[in-house]
């Protein structure tokens, strides 16, 4: 759902599983929970009721550390 200038669309689970191949994977769940909930801050000055969802991968959740980064 990314579209690289040269690569064209890149897709979710070609993203996740190069991160969890290079170890990246608790910098992007970081990236992205931190991205969503600034989001959903601003959001709620609008809408109250706004909720947000965010799919994680299985490898981020076996990682007890990745809670304490956070």
């Amino acid at each position: 759902r990314w579209t690289h200038h040269l690569h064209g669309a890149i897709r979710p689970e070609n993203v996740i599983a190069m991160a969890e191949t290079h170890k990246r994977i608790d910098d992007l769940t970081i990236y992205v929970i931190d991205t969503a909930l600034a989001g959903a801050r601003l959001a709620r000055h609008i809408n109250p009721d706004f909720h947000i969802a965010i799919n994680m991968s299985a490898v981020a959740l076996t990682r007890v550390q990745l809670i304490y980064d956070m």
